[in-house]
């Protein structure tokens, strides 16, 4: 529940929070004077209550979309910086991701940018997808906001960042998780194996159980499928000389599926803007350099 929920994060924002939402599990720290972290709870647990199992998708209420508002006029009119946290994302994440993972972007996401975009949130940072990734989106008239994924300790890469705030800069490293004490070596060789094990099975079971496509077939598209999206978890994707696709030998139905679908491993392939794993936001100018 909500209130179980609060009690066991007490340590960790909610008894220090200058704000609470009433309609979610969404408050406002200042963890140093002039800077607001405004953590948003972006997950429609309703809907789980409802469903009786997990929604993967997440969304705001009018209620605490416009609580959300208010935070950020008030931040405004007293000269707080403000930045973003939540788990779904904001702004998509590879050319596609809207189209094939719309529940991995926050309902209206382009709406909830926009918004802080509007009121000078520069940095959001978000998870939920599991991948390494930063993405920005620049508006004509509010300038830009980064948002800033973050893998998951329990999938490959492993990692966590750290972040730094000085002289109007954000200075954003990267940290591996090297080993743990049931695997002390070779374990980011491990993660690597068993996050491409794990999406080439749900991709081959996928491409014949849905799409009919032949087994043989199923399994040389769900190798290239397994490439792509464990590439895109990594961060800073830069193909290799490989074909992103490669259509040789493939049956009629591999084939309308690798035509129909083949925005999703391109897309995977192609960086989006910033570096991913260690770069520096200037908030006056809005650029980023990698470090």
């Amino acid at each position: 529940t909500p209130e179980e929920f609060r009690a066991q994060y007490a340590n960790f924002g909610f008894d220090e929070a200058l704000y609470q939402d009433i309609d979610s599990l969404s408050y406002v720290v200042e963890p140093v004077p002039g800077l607001w972290l405004l953590c948003l709870d972006s997950t429609d647990s309703g809907a789980n209550m409802l469903m009786g199992e997990p929604r993967v998708g997440g969304a705001f209420s009018l209620l605490t979309v416009n609580w959300t508002e208010a935070r950020l006029i008030e931040a405004a009119t007293q000269g707080k910086a403000v930045m973003a946290v939540m788990h779904h994302g904001v702004v998509p994440h590879w050319d596609g991701q809207e189209r094939f993972h719309p529940e991995y972007l926050v309902d209206h996401y382009d709406d909830i940018a926009r918004m802080f975009a509007a009121y000078h949130v520069r940095c959001v940072f978000t998870g939920h997808y599991h991948s390494q990734d930063v993405a920005k989106q620049t508006y004509t008239h509010w300038g830009y906001l980064y948002d800033i994924e973050t893998a998951s300790f329990v999938t490959y890469p492993s990692v966590y960042r750290i972040i730094t705030v000085a002289d109007n800069e954000a200075h954003i490293a990267t940290r591996q998780l090297d080993g743990i004490p049931s695997r002390p070596e070779g374990f980011q060789a491990y993660a690597k194996q068993t996050g491409y094990e794990g999406v080439f099975g749900i991709a081959e079971e996928t491409l014949i159980n849905d799409y009919g496509v032949a087994e043989e077939d199923a399994t040389t598209i769900a190798h290239q499928v397994a490439r792509a999206f464990i590439t895109h978890y990594g961060g800073d994707e830069t193909p290799d000389g490989e074909p992103l696709i490669d259509r040789e030998g493939i049956g009629l139905m591999g084939q309308i599926v690798l035509i129909l679908q083949r925005y999703v491993i391109t897309g995977l392939w192609q960086d989006t803007e910033g570096a991913d794993h260690n770069l520096t936001i200037d908030f006056t100018s809005g650029e980023w350099r990698e470090d």
